[in-house]
């Protein structure tokens, strides 16, 4: 049976920095490295939330990206 294997995982921050021209939201990413593998959930948007007041933007959004290989 094959298994995931999780070996990188990132924390990116997805900001809403103003309206473009036809009223579409403007949006910036700030991601972080090093993010422990078994970080849960509250953990990872405690965190986000955090770093988000040290900012001039609203937050928009929260992502966990992990990069894992499949093995046998």
């Amino acid at each position: 049976m094959a298994q995931i294997f999780v070996n990188d995982v990132k924390l990116r921050l997805v900001f809403e920095a103003g309206l473009g021209n036809e009223g579409m939201p403007i949006l910036k990413n700030k991601t972080f490295n090093r993010v422990r593998l078994t970080v849960t959930p509250e953990e990872l948007y405690n965190t986000a939330a955090a770093i988000a007041s040290l900012s001039d933007y609203a937050l928009f959004e929260v992502n966990r990206l992990e990069k894992a290989a499949v093995a046998q």
